[in-house]
């Protein structure tokens, strides 16, 4: 049975379809493999990378800071080293006349005991 469709008969328009189909099976492949070895093995990567980090800068605050811990010990130490001085001046004072007072004591009862005998 043979079908009219304007003027062209369906049979042969069906042929040369699957004839155009053949060709372009066996194109692709080709054309495929023409494309791949224009590309070659070229491979972009792209990455979403943090901003680099400033070492000098980091290095410069960490030496900062433990400058000024350093200081802050310093002065802590000098603190307390006035204070133990300070403290140890008011006990020598204390003990001074302290020996002072015995010594005293001593001359009276030497003088006491010179006068009884």
């Amino acid at each position: 049975m043979l079908l009219v469709r304007e003027g062209v008969q369906v049979p042969s328009a069906l042929s040369k379809a699957l004839s155009s189909l053949r060709v372009l099976v066996l194109l692709c492949p080709q054309e495929v493999h023409i494309l791949r070895g224009q590309l070659g093995d070229k491979l972009q990567i792209k990455l979403d990378a943090e901003p680099t980090v400033d070492l000098s800068r980091v290095l410069d605050e960490m030496r900062c800071h433990y400058e000024a811990m350093m200081q802050t010990g310093r002065n802590d130490v000098e603190q307390w080293f006035q204070d133990q001085s300070e403290s140890i001046s008011k006990q020598d004072m204390s003990c001074s006349k302290e020996l002072q007072c015995c010594q005293s004591e001593i001359l009276e009862l030497r003088r006491t005991v010179n006068a009884l005998e």
